[in-house]
C-alpha cells in the first residue's frame, strides 16, 4: 500500500454518498484490486528467472532527468534537494529540480588537479561529509598524475587519490560551486595509491564504491589492479576495502592498524575483492559490497558482499559461494550464465530502499543492476538485512547503469553511463499505480439505522485492518 492519504479520500466520498441512502444492505468487505505489476510480488516484477518484470506495467514510468552527459559514473544529493552528477572526465555538474533551469558545472577537475581518465581511470566516487550542512566538505575518489609533465607515460606517476573538497553556495541554486579542501589540492589529498605495474599504468579494476559510514569513518573500495593476487597481499591496497578517518589518517581499531606486522598496511579493512565498484551503507548500518566477477564464461560469478571487519572474499581463490572456511561468502551471487542476454556480467550494488514513494512491498529491499545486461533487480531481505528472501525483477531495459540511489522525492534514480547515442543520462522510476491500487472496492455496506426520513444520519463502522493492494 503507497503510503499516502489517497484511500481515505477515496473511502470518505464514499461514506458521503452512504449518508444519502435510506437502506443499505449488510456486510463490508474491501476486495483487493488487481495487481499493479506481475506476479507474487504484487506491486513488483516476478521472481528471478521469469520473464516478469515490474517496468513493463504501467504502475511505473521511467522517466529521463538529464540527458547529453558524458561518462557519468554517480549521482548524489544534496541535504536540500539538488542533485550533483559525477562524470569520469573530472566534471561535476549541479541540478536543482526547483528550477529546471539546466544543469551547469559545480567543479571541473581538470581545472584544479591533472585528472587522468583513460580506461577505467578517472573520477569514479563522491560522497558527502556527515556534517555537510554545517562543514559543506565532500569527498572524491580519482586518478590524478602526481608529475603530469614527465617526459615518459610511466613517469607521470599515476595515482587513485581520495580528496576533501568544500562547497561553496554562493547565491544557491545552480550557483553553488565546489572547490579543493585546503590552500591547495596537495592540501585536500587525504590518501594514495599508486596504480603503476613494472613499466606499466594499470588500465582497469580499481573499483570506486566510496561512503562515509555511521561510524563517521570512509569507506573505498578498491579493485585488483588486473593482478588477483594483489587481493590477498596485505602490503598493497588494492582488492581492498579501505578505513580511514576524516582526516585521512588511520583509526585505531582497524584490523591490521596494530598488528606488529610492518608489511601489512594499517587502512586495510576487508580484502579478497576483485573490482568491488559500488558499496553502500543502508540505513541500519550494513555495509554492502557489489564484486564484479571474473572473465570465464559462463562460470564466473558476480557477488553481492556485506562489508565486516577483517574478512576475506576469496579472490582469485575462489568466487561466489567458496565452501572454505578461510573466506566469508557473498550475502549473494549470480552466475554469468544466469545472468542473461549475453556474455559477461558487471553487478552494481544501489540503495537499500526506504522512500515513501513505492508501495511497501519494496520497504528495506536492496536493488541490484548489471552494467553488461541493462537490467535492475533487487531482493528481499530478512529483518536486519543478512539474508537474502528471493531476487525480483525490477527494469529489463534500464540501460548501462553504473550506480543508483534514492530521491528526495522517493523515485529510485540510475546513472547510465553511456546509451544508444554515445552520451550518458540520469534516469528515474516514478510509481503512479492504478485505479485498482489506490482506489478501493467495496462489494457491501452495513449502516445503523437501515431507514428513515431525510436527512437521515447513519454510523458507519470501518473494518477493523486499513485495506491493501496486495493479497
Amino acid at each position: 500500500m503507497i503510503r499516502s492519504d489517497t484511500r481515505q479520500r477515496a473511502l470518505a466520498v464514499l461514506l458521503a454518498i452512504v449518508t444519502l441512502t435510506s437502506s443499505i444492505t449488510a456486510g463490508v468487505v474491501f476486495a483487493a484490486g488487481p495487481a499493479a505489476a506481475h506476479d507474487d510480488h504484487t506491486a513488483g516484477g516476478g521472481t528471478d528467472g521469469s520473464n516478469e518484470w515490474a517496468t513493463d506495467s504501467d504502475a511505473f514510468r521511467k522517466e529521463t532527468v538529464l540527458s547529453g552527459l558524458q561518462r557519468p559514473t554517480e549521482t548524489v544529493f544534496l541535504p536540500d534537494g539538488r542533485m550533483l552528477v559525477i562524470q569520469q572526465g573530472g566534471e561535476i555538474l549541479i541540478d536543482d529540480p526547483d528550477t529546471n533551469g539546466g544543469a551547469e558545472t559545480y567543479l571541473d577537475l581538470k581545472n584544479v588537479d591533472s585528472i587522468e581518465s583513460q580506461r577505467e581511470r578517472g573520477l569514479l566516487g563522491i560522497a558527502l561529509a556527515p556534517d555537510f550542512q554545517q562543514s559543506g566538505e565532500f569527498y572524491l575518489y580519482y586518478t590524478r598524475l602526481a608529475n603530469p609533465n614527465a617526459e615518459e607515460k610511466v613517469d607521470t606517476d599515476p595515482r587513485n587519490v581520495l580528496a576533501k573538497f568544500e562547497h561553496v553556495e554562493n547565491g544557491g541554486g545552480t550557483a553553488s560551486r565546489g572547490e579543493p579542501a585546503g590552500e591547495s589540492i596537495e592540501d585536500a589529498i587525504l590518501w594514495r595509491n599508486e596504480i603503476r605495474a613494472g613499466n606499466s599504468i594499470v588500465c582497469c579494476h580499481f573499483g570506486g564504491g566510496l561512503d562515509v559510514g555511521p561510524d563517521g569513518k570512509i569507506y573505498i573500495t578498491t579493485g585488483d589492479e588486473f593482478q588477483g593476487w594483489r587481493a590477498q597481499d596485505l602490503s598493497v591496497p588494492d582488492g581492498k576495502v579501505i578505513r580511514l578517518n576524516q582526516d585521512g589518517s588511520i583509526p585505531q581499531d582497524n584490523p591490521y592498524a596494530n598488528d606488529g606486522d610492518p608489511e601489512t598496511l594499517g587502512e586495510i579493512w576487508a580484502s579478497g575483492l576483485r573490482n568491488p565498484y559500488r558499496a553502500k551503507f543502508a540505513p541500519n548500518g550494513n555495509f554492502y559490497i557489489g564484486e564484479v566477477g571474473g572473465n570465464k564464461e559462463p562460470e564466473s560469478q558476480e557477488d553481492i558482499n556485506i562489508g565486516q571487519k577483517g574478512a576475506n572474499y576469496g579472490w582469485p581463490d575462489c568466487e561466489g559461494t567458496c565452501e572454505d572456511p578461510s573466506y566469508t561468502d557473498p550475502l549473494y551471487t549470480y552466475s554469468h550464465g544466469e545472468s542473461g542476454f549475453r556474455p559477461g556480467a558487471a553487478v552494481t550494488v544501489g540503495p537499500v530502499y526506504t522512500g515513501d514513494a513505492y508501495p511497501d512491498e519494496y520497504d528495506n529491499v536492496l536493488f541490484y543492476s548489471d552494467y553488461n545486461d541493462g537490467w535492475i533487480k533487487y531482493l528481499t531481505l530478512n529483518d536486519d538485512g543478512t539474508e537474502v528472501g528471493a531476487s525480483y525483477n525490477f527494469a529489463r531495459q534500464a540501460g548501462a547503469i553504473v550506480s543508483m540511489t534514492t530521491g528526495p522525492d522517493g523515485a529510485l534514480y540510475g546513472t547510465n553511463y553511456i546509451g544508444q547515442t554515445g552520451e550518458g543520462s540520469i534516469i528515474r522510476y516514478v510509481y503512479e499505480g492504478t485505479d485498482a491500487d489506490t482506489v478501493p472496492s467495496i462489494d457491501s455496506t452495513s449502516v445503523t439505522p437501515q431507514s428513515g426520513a431525510a436527512p437521515l444520519d447513519v454510523t458507519f463502522e470501518r473494518p477493523p485492518a486499513t485495506p491493501t493492494a496486495t493479497t
